[in-house]
């Protein structure tokens, strides 16, 4: 009787072909988890981009509209004035409402009706405040609250005006600078995200009481260019776009405050090498519609062509200049 031996050996070729099909396996399996995280990563920054506009990019916007809130017409002698300007690359807003609250003062924004006896309401004893005339804008002085009043009451002027909450009685506005540097912004110096671009900076915020020295703190990330540029509305009722915060008369000496503001801003949309195109990127251009004004122009050369960007123009009415 024969015995068949069942413990046979896998041939060469049984072997190569058992390897083929696994490395095809595992090869399907790594581009698939390839692509998922690359997919990952791109939905990750969207989101980011998105999170960083709405905390950082729309307050911004709600800030210039309260350009000029609760200054005087002369800017308190000149120190908050001019109530909006940008120069250097630097965006400067003065106004009472975007100040950092002080310990046992009421929010920034406050204002009241200055009634009889100088009476006030929504304020905190101690607070400093501006009295303001609303018909003009002009300064008529300064008081600190006590039991629901202004100390030191001018009787016959002040009631029928309005009380502005300022941030001591020597600065009667909040002055807020944004500006577009590398991060070398010292004592609160901090660096990008590694997937930022080269030739990307951060956008920096500073908010202090006027006269005080700015303390810069880091805002956003990746931001390709930044500007601004105001519109003018003259005496024939034609918007003019221009780069300077002062607006010239046509038939008379002198200046008057701009209407609006145009505000530019390019933020890195993706990781590297995430446009897809046929040719190469096109530039982008900032305030392209604006044909009395020289186009702001964003190159996209080099590596900068492997990113997607978003361009975010947004026009502000700046309602308290006028």
């Amino acid at each position: 009787m024969k015995i068949f031996n069942s413990h046979r050996g896998s041939t060469l070729v049984e072997l190569m072909t058992a390897m083929a099909i696994f490395s095809l396996i595992i090869s399907v399996i790594f581009t698939l988890y390839a692509t998922m995280l690359k997919t990952s990563a791109s939905t990750r920054k969207i989101a980011k981009v998105e999170g960083e506009i709405t905390n950082t990019v729309w307050p911004l916007f709600k800030e210039i509209e309260s350009a000029g809130f609760g200054v005087n017409a002369n800017g308190f002698g000149g120190s908050c004035s001019p109530e909006i300007n940008y120069t250097g690359g630097i965006l400067t807003i003065n106004s009472t409402t975007t100040g950092t609250q002080a310990i046992g003062q009421t929010s920034p924004g406050t204002w009241s009706f200055i009634g009889t006896g100088c009476s006030v309401s929504g304020f905190n004893n101690g607070d400093p405040v501006s009295i303001i005339s609303p018909t003009d804008k002009s300064n008529l002085g300064t008081a600190t609250v006590a039991a629901g009043a202004l100390g030191a009451c001018n009787a016959t002027s002040w009631p029928g005006n309005i009380a502005y909450l300022s941030p001591s009685l020597a600065s009667a506005c909040y002055n807020t600078s944004y500006t577009l540097s590398p991060s070398t912004k010292a004592p609160n110096s901090t660096a990008q995200p590694a997937t930022c671009a080269s030739g990307t900076n951060q956008l920096w915020r500073s908010s202090v009481a006027v006269g005080s020295s700015a303390s810069y703190q880091p805002m956003l990330d990746c931001v390709l260019a930044f500007s601004a540029i105001f519109g003018c509305i003259d005496t024939t009722g034609n918007l003019t776009w221009q780069t300077g915060n002062t607006c010239p008369l046509l038939n008379s000496n002198g200046n008057y405050n701009p209407r609006f503001v145009r505000i530019g801003l390019v933020e890195q949309d993706s990781n590297q090498n995430e446009y897809v195109g046929t040719t190469s990127q096109p530039n982008i251009i900032l305030f392209s519609d604006t044909t009395t004004l020289t186009q702001y122009t964003v190159s996209l050369t080099g590596t900068l062509g492997a990113y997607r960007w978003r361009t975010i123009e947004r026009t502000i009415s700046l309602r308290n200049l006028e």
